[in-house]
């Protein structure tokens, strides 16, 4: 993974392009969709720490996994923000950790969906694909997940 560093001096517009330039192609198989995704929503959460903490180099990123990351986020975004967003995040860490971690994953399609159907529930002005375009509505559902962690996370109420 990239330094997070890097990540948490862009900015909003810094935040948007990673997405763009790194999020494979929505024709692209689901786990590169879903592996990828991930790693630009860890890199946006590590950015978002970085901004917040007063002495960011004393933080050791490495000693921290997602789950722990997403906690910190959560803890350190404004109350009044409420979203869904941290939710889906966990949903998508649960979904890439079996997917990466074991040999033989029950309903991985299933799963995919769940977190695809969250999105999909909670974001508001997307359009989705239908059902039969797995690959495009993953790829809908990151984007949008990323776009509201960003409302989030830099404290912009709707």
């Amino acid at each position: 993974m990239r330094s997070a560093r890097n990540a948490g001096s862009r900015g909003i517009f810094g935040d948007m392009a990673s997405l763009i330039k790194h999020l494979p192609h929505y024709q692209e198989p689901a786990t590169l969709i879903l592996l990828k995704g991930h790693l630009l929503v860890e890199e946006l959460l590590r950015g978002y720490i970085d901004r917040k903490l007063p002495n960011p180099s004393a933080f050791k990123h490495d000693q921290f996994p997602f789950a722990k990351v997403l906690m910190l986020c959560r803890a350190l975004s404004p109350q009044k923000m409420k979203s869904w967003s941290f939710d889906a995040a966990k949903v998508l860490n649960d979904l890439r950790n079996e997917i990466a971690h074991e040999l033989e994953s029950e309903d991985p399609q299933g799963k995919l969906e769940k977190f695809v159907n969250l999105v999909e529930q909670h974001s508001k002005g997307s359009v989705f694909p239908p059902q039969e375009r797995r690959e495009a509505r993953l790829y809908m559902a990151i984007s949008d997940l990323h776009n509201e962690l960003i409302r989030v996370l830099h404290g912009k109420e709707i």
